[in-house]
C-alpha cells in the first residue's frame, strides 16, 4: 500500500508488549524506503482513547478483535481479516465500506481460540490469508471511500 499510493502513512497499533514486534516490522526488509512513514504507536493508545485515534484513519485493516469493533464503531473503513469465527455474527457492524477475508474450512466456524489442528498455532483459515488479497481489498476500499 506504501507503494501503491505515496501519500499513505501506516500507524501499528497494539499493546505495549507488541512494541517490539511493530519495530521489526517497521525496519523490517521489505520496509525499506518507507519506514519514514510507519509509526509505532503500539501502548500509545489507551482503550478509551482507540475510537478517537481510528477516527482519523482512511483505512482500518487488522483480525477480527476489540480493535476492529472500535474501528467499525468509530466511522472508519474497514479490511477485517476473520480467522475461525463466523464473520457473520463476529464480522464489523458498520455503515462504512468493510470488506471481509474468509477462508470457510471443513472445521470453520469454530469457537477456538487456537487451533486444534495446528497444535495449537494458527489455524488453515487463518494461515490460508494471503497478503495480495488484503492489499486488493485494502485499495478496493480505499478507492470506493475516496469517490463518496
Amino acid at each position: 500500500l506504501l507503494e501503491w499510493d505515496p501519500s499513505l502513512t501506516v500507524c501499528l497499533l497494539g499493546s505495549k508488549d507488541d512494541s517490539g514486534s511493530a519495530e521489526l516490522i517497521r525496519n523490517g526488509f521489505y520496509m525499506d524506503g518507507y519506514s519514514d512513514r510507519v509509526a509505532n504507536h503500539c501502548g500509545v493508545h489507551t482503550l478509551d482513547e482507540l475510537s478517537s485515534a481510528l477516527s482519523d484513519g482512511d483505512l482500518y485493516i487488522g483480525f477480527d478483535s476489540g480493535p476492529m469493533h472500535i474501528a467499525a464503531a468509530s466511522g472508519i473503513p474497514i479490511v477485517a481479516l476473520m480467522g475461525p469465527q463466523s464473520p457473520q455474527l463476529f464480522g464489523p457492524w458498520t455503515d462504512r465500506p468493510a470488506r471481509i477475508i474468509y477462508k470457510s474450512y471443513y472445521c470453520s466456524p469454530c469457537w477456538q481460540f487456537s487451533c486444534l489442528h495446528s497444535d495449537g498455532g494458527p489455524g488453515a483459515c487463518v494461515l490460508a490469508i494471503k497478503p495480495q488479497e488484503v492489499f486488493d481489498e485494502a485499495k478496493s476500499v480505499l478507492e470506493d471511500d475516496s469517490i463518496s
